[in-house]
C-alpha cells in the first residue's frame, strides 16, 4: 500500500487548467469532503461554449439541516479562486463554508458573439455566407453560495452579459443577460443552512449582466440589507443608492432573512442599461467580445 498524502495535499485541491478547454473536457464537476479548492491567481479554466466548472466542499456524508448546529461546519471546506474561471454561455458553481473571489479574479459566463458572414479576420466569405455555426448568445449561469461568508473583493468580476449572433442572411439575434445568484447561510441545494446572522456577504467587485435585448436577472439572498447612508445594522450587507441602476441588470432580487431596509431620505432608481452594438457590427469577427466595442444606453 502507498503511503498516505500529506495533509496540505490530503485538505486543498488546486485546480489545474489542463482539466479543461485543451484537454478536451468541457465540463468539470468537483466535490471535496470537506477539503479546500483552489483556482491560483494566473490560472485561467476555460470550457468549450456551454461549458461548466463546479466546484463544492462539503462533508462527505449529508448532514442534517445545520440552523442551530454550527460546530459541523468544519466539515465544509472553503473555495478560493483568484484566478479566472471562463465558461461562455455555460454555468460556474461554487459552494462551500467560505466563498472566495480574490482581488483580479474573474468569473465569466458571457453570450457569445458569432459571426456566420466574415472569417476570423473578419473578411467576407466569398459569396457572402460562411459555415454556419452553433449559437449561444445568451449569458449563462453564476452561482455562488457560502454558509458563512461570501466575498466578492474589490477589483473582481462577476460577468453574464449578453453575445449576439449574425447568422448568414446578416440576421441578427440579440442575446439576453444571463443570471447571478449570491446567497450566504445557504448551501447550494438549499437543504443545508445555518442561523441567517451566521452569513456574511461582502460584496466589492462588479456584477454586469448586461443584454443586446434584455437585462441579466441578479438575486441576492444574505441576513440583513441595507440601501443608503446612516447607521446599517452590524453585519448588513450595504448597498449605495446606484447599485440598482448598475451592471444591465432588468430583474434584480434583494431578500434579506432578517429585513431589506430603505434608509431615510434615500432615493433609489432601478435602471437596466443596455448594450447597442456599432454600426460596423456586421464585421466583426465571431469568437471577440460582445462588449469591446459596442455604446450602452439606458433602457427607459
Amino acid at each position: 500500500s502507498g503511503d498516505a498524502l500529506p495533509d496540505n495535499l490530503r485538505d486543498r485541491l488546486v485546480i489545474a487548467p489542463s482539466l479543461v478547454g485543451n484537454g478536451g473536457v468541457d465540463k468539470i464537476a468537483v466535490t471535496t469532503a470537506g477539503g479546500d479548492i483552489a483556482v491560483a491567481r494566473g490560472v485561467t479554466l476555460r470550457t468549450a461554449p456551454g461549458g461548466s466548472v463546479d466546484l463544492r466542499s462539503r462533508p462527505e456524508v449529508a448532514p442534517p439541516n445545520l440552523y442551530d448546529v454550527e460546530g459541523i461546519l468544519d466539515q465544509f471546506g472553503a473555495i478560493t479562486v483568484a484566478g479566472v474561471i471562463e465558461t461562455p454561455s455555460g454555468t460556474i458553481t461554487l459552494a462551500g463554508r467560505d466563498v472566495t473571489l480574490a482581488g483580479g479574479a474573474r468569473l465569466t459566463a458571457r453570450g457569445q458573439w458569432v459571426n456566420d458572414r466574415v472569417d476570423a479576420n473578419g473578411n467576407p466569405y466569398p459569396g457572402g455566407t460562411g459555415p454556419a455555426g452553433a449559437a449561444l448568445p445568451d449569458g449563462g449561469t453564476i452561482d455562488l453560495s457560502a454558509l458563512k461568508t461570501l466575498t466578492i473583493a474589490r477589483g473582481s468580476l462577476i460577468d453574464v452579459s449578453a453575445g449576439g449572433w449574425v447568422a448568414t442572411d446578416g440576421s441578427l439575434t440579440k442575446g439576453n443577460g444571463g443570471e447571478v445568484r449570491l446567497a450566504t447561510s445557504r448551501f447550494i441545494d438549499q437543504s443545508t443552512a445555518i442561523r441567517p446572522s451566521a452569513g456574511k456577504l461582502v460584496l466589492g467587485g462588479d456584477i454586469l449582466g448586461y443584454g443586446l435585448d434584455r437585462g441579466g436577472k441578479l438575486t441576492i439572498r444574505t441576513d440583513r440589507i441595507w440601501i443608503g447612508g446612516g447607521l446599517a445594522p452590524q453585519g448588513a450587507l450595504v448597498l449605495d443608492p446606484g447599485f440598482l441602476s448598475r451592471g444591465g441588470f432588468s430583474d434584480v432580487t434583494l431578500q434579506g432573512y432578517r429585513g431589506v431596509t430603505v434608509a431615510a431620505n434615500t432615493v433609489v432608481t432601478p435602471a437596466a442599461p443596455t448594450l447597442r452594438l456599432n454600426p460596423d457590427y456586421l464585421r466583426r469577427a465571431g469568437g471577440s467580445d460582445v462588449k469591446a466595442n459596442p455604446r450602452l444606453r439606458t433602457a427607459v
